[in-house]
């Protein structure tokens, strides 16, 4: 596939290798600028909006999701959902088999290392580890997962169980990502249907992140401020299970 083997094993060090050697120091190389640091000593300025999609079926309610969705997206634009109907037996599958594909050998996740930003699936460090000046803390695997029957193939196969129980994840968050969408298009005024085609006959990401405990946090980020090119970016994050856990179906049309 084009783009891999951009960096060979021997000089490629990722953000979970780096803590499992038991450095006591953060590589230059993943330094940030002091100006680009966390700072622990800063306060949320805003609260965080929480909306109940278990009222969505409720006529005379329903408005009132409706109108939580518009106030956040035209305010701070994202928000937390809850009870939003994925089981969580799925969602804890899911992420038991990214950890299990984290926990691999270096060597056997080096065969889907890419240094195309573009490959259906990619594993990696940082943002793009043979470009970034300065690297961020982070290991991902990331592939595209609509329609699932395109791409599960191209997955990975180890752990055994990762195809079936990351297939029943994107499928639960697909349809939720359509349930969300209809609320933010009914939000803007406009038909409930009005991009069906579109999101239907769209892609979904899926991006699965490990931030490993580093020995120096403060000198280093697991991601930077960025914005993501979909219509809709959901995130599970889960410290369960020791690293913290991100799993984040980016979906676009």
């Amino acid at each position: 596939m084009e783009g891999k083997g951009v960096c060979s094993q021997t000089s490629f060090t990722s953000a979970m290798s780096l803590t499992n050697s038991g450095a006591s120091n953060v590589p230059d190389s993943y330094i940030l600028p002091s100006s680009a640091r966390p700072n622990a000593t800063l306060t949320p300025s805003t609260t965080l909006p929480i909306v109940d999609l278990s009222i969505l079926h409720h006529p005379s309610l329903r408005s009132r999701v409706v109108n939580e969705i518009r106030s956040a997206c035209n305010e701070i634009g994202f928000f937390q959902v809850i009870n939003h109907g994925i089981p969580l037996h799925v969602m804890k599958d899911a992420l038991d088999a990214v950890m299990g594909f984290f926990d691999l050998p270096l060597e056997e996740k080096m065969l889907l290392m890419s240094g195309n930003v573009h490959a259906p699936v990619r594993y990696g460090t940082s943002l793009n580890h043979s470009r970034d000046k300065v690297h961020f803390w982070r290991d991902f695997i990331k592939h595209y997962s609509h329609p699932i029957s395109e791409w599960i193939h191209l997955w990975p196969a180890n752990p055994p169980s990762y195809r079936e129980k990351m297939a029943k994840y994107a499928t639960a968050v697909q349809n939720l990502q359509k349930q969300l969408m209809r609320v933010v298009l009914e939000s803007l005024g406009l038909n409930p249907n009005y991009l069906r085609n579109e999101i239907e006959e769209g892609s979904q990401v899926m991006t699965m992140n490990c931030y490993p405990a580093g020995p120096e946090p403060q000198l280093t980020l697991g991601m930077p401020p960025h914005s993501d090119y979909g219509s809709l970016t959901m995130l599970h994050w889960s410290s369960d299970h020791g690293p913290e856990q991100e799993l984040d179906p980016s979906s676009s049309d």
